[in-house]
């Protein structure tokens, strides 16, 4: 009865402490993830999520000259807006944590003692599982995966990521994680075990128990081991939406002009300056940018953020063309005033070096659909003999207990078409 009693008191001390912390403790690199609003919509069989966007306005126009001096002229025939079915399915994430029978057992019964030998497994869980969320809202099925590798090292087990691939969010503080490589053609090469990362010189170190696959090149292709191969594993990013420009996205045909992505645009290893953010901001505006909200936001990687901003400043100080009221300058934002509305520049830990994003406000047309888009410490359907929620289990081969994170959910918009992704940014040299 003890044992009972102990499982019941713990997942009553779990639920205290931490049942509402996933949507409070978001870490500050995590801005798609936080700021995207959750749309909970029931599921059709399978899984699949709908949402209704149009691709073509009503068209059914007759015009007549002025003096009416047609009489009752004959109208056009009706031809009706058209109305497709975006469908997505959201991705799961399981993320298992476990404590042993013995810190467990000195913390059963005392709630502040409990939180004490458990939230800093539980804070990093988090911010593992809010990390995943939003590499893949960018990065999620990308043929590019998290990075491409320009050299390696079989000697001293080191890989090398390219400038332009590289995002040092993604592999900081990440040692032991798991990395799959793949070729260019998406045959897997072999996973590696990270045990450094040199964020100056693009580099991850393994060690002899995992090393470099035999057989891997410079092109190969880097992503996270749970993403799967090519990426499967989760859901499509933002990157991989936009460059969809034929056959279908989200079961809607990009025939239509309405729902076609832009695609890339390569600046041809320039740096990313206002003058030619203002130039490519041309192609988004001619499908609509701006016209719906004129809130537009452009992600950049830090380098390319301090570049533009010294960039702005100093046309600020020898242009004479500079207007306060169409610049103004915050800790981690640009804001600028362009004819399409307010575009407000941020930096993103994630964004890789070489990329860059212009979109409306993140906030107002994108929606994270799912059956639980927060990661929660409640197992789907899982109850104790009690009735009450079960949020810890003993381990079936272990001296321990396991708590597990999880989340189901992926990204829609309607407004892919409004988005642009610039590529072939060469950022300054670090001094």
């Amino acid at each position: 009865m003890s044992s009972v009693n102990t499982t019941v008191n713990l997942n009553a001390n779990f639920k205290k402490s931490y049942a509402d912390l996933p949507a409070k403790l978001i870490p500050d690199s995590v801005i798609f993830a936080r700021e995207i609003p959750e749309v909970k919509r029931e599921s059709t069989p399978g899984g699949i999520y709908s949402r209704m966007v149009v691709v073509s306005s009503e068209q059914g126009i007759t015009k007549a000259p002025s003096g009416g001096t047609l009489g009752a002229f004959a109208l056009n025939s009706p031809e009706s807006m058209n109305v497709q079915e975006a469908q997505v399915s959201g991705s799961e994430l399981v993320l298992r944590m476990s404590w042993s029978y013995k810190v467990m057992s000195s913390s059963a019964n005392s709630p502040n003692k409990f939180e004490d030998v458990t939230k800093l497994v539980v804070a990093n869980s988090l911010e593992s599982a809010w990390f995943h969320q939003e590499a893949d809202i960018l990065w999620g099925q990308d043929a590019k995966g998290v990075g491409v590798i320009s050299d390696k090292n079989f000697t001293n087990n080191t890989i090398d990521i390219s400038e332009a691939e590289f995002a040092f969010g993604l592999f900081v503080g990440r040692e032991r994680s798991w990395l799959a490589i793949e070729s260019a053609a998406g045959q897997l090469r072999g996973y590696i075990q990270i045990s450094q990362v040199d964020i100056e010189n693009r580099r991850i170190y393994t060690d002899s128990t995992t090393p470099v696959p035999v057989g891997t090149i410079a092109g190969d292709i880097i992503r996270l081991k749970a993403d799967g191969l090519l990426g499967v594993n989760s859901f499509i990013g933002l990157h991989k939406a936009c460059l969809t420009t034929t056959g279908t996205l989200f079961n809607v045909p990009t025939t239509y002009s309405l729902w076609k992505p832009l695609g890339d645009y390569d600046i041809g290893g320039q740096p990313l300056s206002f003058q030619k953010l203002l130039q490519v901001l041309f192609r988004p505006i001619s499908r609509g940018l701006g016209k719906s909200f004129k809130e537009i936001e452009v992600y950049v990687s830090p380098r390319t953020w301090m570049s533009i901003s010294q960039d702005e400043v100093a046309r600020r100080k020898y242009d004479w063309s500079y207007s306060s009221k169409g610049y103004q300058n915050g800790a981690d934002n640009i804001t600028y005033t362009c004819m399409a509305g307010t575009l407000t520049l941020r930096s993103h830990d994630l964004m890789k070096q070489g990329y860059a994003l212009i979109m409306p406000k993140a906030s107002r047309c994108m929606e994270k659909i799912g059956s639980q888009s927060t990661p929660t410490f409640k197992i789907p359907g899982q109850m104790n003999a009690t009735g009450g929620e079960d949020y810890l289990m003993p381990m079936p081969n272990n001296a321990g207990y396991e708590s597990r994170l999880y989340y189901d959910t992926s990204i829609l918009s309607p407004y892919f078409p409004q988005m642009q992704w610039i590529t072939g940014i060469t950022n300054p040299a670090l001094v």
